[in-house]
């Protein structure tokens, strides 16, 4: 059973403003982002850092 804070990452919404958009998927850090599709109170990727 699902916790209620558990919350589906928006991969949608966050890797298009990623410092890491041109890395390709199978590629560290994104591999890591991409194995965790579900976080603890939090809809971001796991390594997002968000572009300047």
């Amino acid at each position: 059973m699902s916790d209620r804070f558990d919350k589906e990452v928006r991969f949608d919404k966050y890797c298009k403003t990623c410092v890491n958009e041109k890395i390709k998927e199978t590629e560290k850090p994104c591999v890591s982002c991409l194995e965790e599709n579900i976080r603890y109170a939090s809809e971001r990727p796991v390594n997002y850092k968000e572009r300047k």
